[in-house]
């Protein structure tokens, strides 16, 4: 059973729709995601732990593939949260508390 390798040039922004499984080990993930017409495709990768919340928008840049066990998915080789615009302090102050390492006391301008 090989695994069946067939664009390595994915790179689109996609929203998390559903989080599959998260490794309580490592920071791999698999998520359930929507692209800009709404398809659905399974994500997977070791660097997605982090942003593994639903509705999360994000840069997803990596392979498509076909696993014989789980099917067709994306292997993430790099992910980008993208940021939404805001309009008042406290949606900016709420959209960087969600990037990885900033959290609320640096997000807060203070």
């Amino acid at each position: 059973m090989a695994t069946t390798t067939i664009a390595d040039g994915f790179d689109q922004v996609v929203t998390v729709a559903r989080v599959v499984s998260v490794s309580r080990e490592s920071e791999w993930a698999a998520l359930d995601v929507a692209d800009e017409q709404g398809e659905l495709r399974r994500v997977v990768g070791t660097n997605l732990k982090r942003f593994a919340e639903p509705e999360r928008r994000l840069r997803v840049i990596g392979r498509l593939r076909n696993s014989p066990r789980w099917g067709w998915q994306v292997e993430a080789r790099r992910v980008q949260p993208v940021l939404r615009f805001a309009s008042a302090e406290a949606s900016v102050v709420h959209e960087l508390e969600r990037v990885p390492h900033v959290g609320g006391k640096r997000a807060s301008f203070s």
